[in-house]
């Protein structure tokens, strides 16, 4: 599916600002089969709509989570269980869906939109929909002086 923006960057910007704000990603399944009996435990085997991702790097989630055009990404904090709806196929910044839910209603906590870039109670801080390119090399480790060549060369070593 075309959706005209790479989803995959969004994606990974998700992940790293779950993973910085001390979110476990445990799981990613079809939205089509989600059910809460299924969503929270460890599938006694993984299959290709119910994938348990613990111990899977960031680039392996964002490849697994990338093959659907629904997902759920089922994720712990602080003990507590919760899940986020990716719809791939929604305009950028709106990757997670707006009927996120179910940690406590997590999407209306999770990123501060007041563009105020003041203090916040978000869990993840600014939207990334307003970020400069140098908050986006800040998020993946990445020198913010930089050639254009160096730039290119970093984003298909991440692609690969």
């Amino acid at each position: 599916m075309d959706i005209g923006y790479d989803a995959e960057l969004e994606t990974r910007i998700i992940l790293k600002l779950l993973v910085k704000a001390g979110f476990d990603i445990r799981k990613v399944m079809s939205s089509g089969n989600y059910s809460e009996e299924d969503a929270f435990g460890k599938p006694e085997e993984s299959e290709w709509w119910n994938e348990w991702v613990v111990g899977k790097s960031e680039d392996e989630i964002t490849k697994i989570a990338n093959n659907f055009d629904d997902c759920m990404l089922i994720v712990r904090r602080d003990g507590r269980d919760g899940w986020l709806r990716f719809v791939y196929g929604n305009s950028w910044g709106e990757l997670i869906c707006d009927h996120t839910g179910d940690l406590a209603h997590p999407h209306s906590g999770l990123f501060d939109w007041s563009y105020s870039r003041g203090k916040s109670d978000s869990l993840l801080g600014p939207h990334y929909d307003s970020w400069d390119i140098g908050e986006v090399f800040e998020l993946f480790g990445l020198r913010k002086q930089m050639t254009l060549m160096e730039l290119i060369e970093n984003y298909k070593e991440m692609k690969e």
